[in-house]
């Protein structure tokens, strides 16, 4: 059997720890799906940087 990637070794760190910081479980269906083309993003640095970007822009 295929060993699955681990999202916490795929992804830095830091914007991991912001989605769960914020609870991404809990967001509301559109905010939820304004995050998952982001975290399809084949570029991982790209992606991490549009995550701090969008949650930063939700707390202002």
């Amino acid at each position: 059997m295929e060993e699955r990637p681990n999202p916490n070794r795929i992804y830095p760190e830091e914007p991991i720890g912001l989605l769960v910081q914020r609870r991404w479980w809990d967001f509301a269906g559109d905010d939820l799906a304004e995050f998952l083309p982001v975290l399809c993003e084949p570029d991982w640095e790209k992606a991490a940087e549009q995550i701090k970007r969008r949650l930063l822009l939700k707390e202002g």
